[in-house]
């Protein structure tokens, strides 16, 4: 199992293969996670998750999407957000995040892509982030270019960012 650390941060993939248990506990997490202010900006498939019958249908697409990595706080259980990672075969990675709104304006966000950015600079066969920010999210234009990423080109009302790792 792929997983780092931060300061104050665990990153911890999951796999299709975890306990039912920890499934269990998971599933039960995600509907206060994704309330509507976190995912006001996020495409349709991530709202109305209200039920743990969507959570488990919401998180086997997101398994099967992408590599999802769980955000916890180093030492503790409760899960904090989720990092989604999509490599596709020329190297390109489209990552997406996002943090329980208790978590918002304390650095986390920040800590998280730094530390993901650190570990994607050690995967050769990756050679970009590229990550799609809504126009109306500032906070997030504003994070990805305080770490280095530069906009791209836009489409539908969504600004793409890019990181190059060489």
């Amino acid at each position: 199992m792929t997983q780092f650390t931060s300061e104050r941060l665990l990153l911890e993939r999951l796999v299709h293969s975890v306990s039912d248990a920890s499934k269990a506990q998971l599933i039960a997490q995600i509907p206060s996670l994704l309330e509507a202010d976190v995912v006001e900006n996020l495409p349709p498939y991530f709202h109305a998750i209200d039920s743990e019958a969507k959570a488990v249908r919401w998180l086997d697409r997101m398994l099967s999407e992408s590599e999802l990595f769980l955000v916890r706080q180093k030492h503790g259980d409760d899960l904090m957000g989720f990092l989604f990672v999509s490599p596709d075969p020329a190297g390109e990675v489209h990552i997406g995040y996002l943090l329980g709104k208790a978590h918002w304006r304390k650095g986390y966000a920040f800590e998280l892509l730094q530390r993901f950015i650190s570990y994607a600079q050690t995967r050769d066969e990756w050679k970009v982030l590229i990550g799609g920010v809504e126009v109306s999210n500032t906070a997030s234009s504003n994070l990805l270019t305080k770490l280095g990423f530069a906009p791209q080109q836009s489409s539908k009302g969504v600004v793409f960012y890019r990181y190059s790792l060489d």
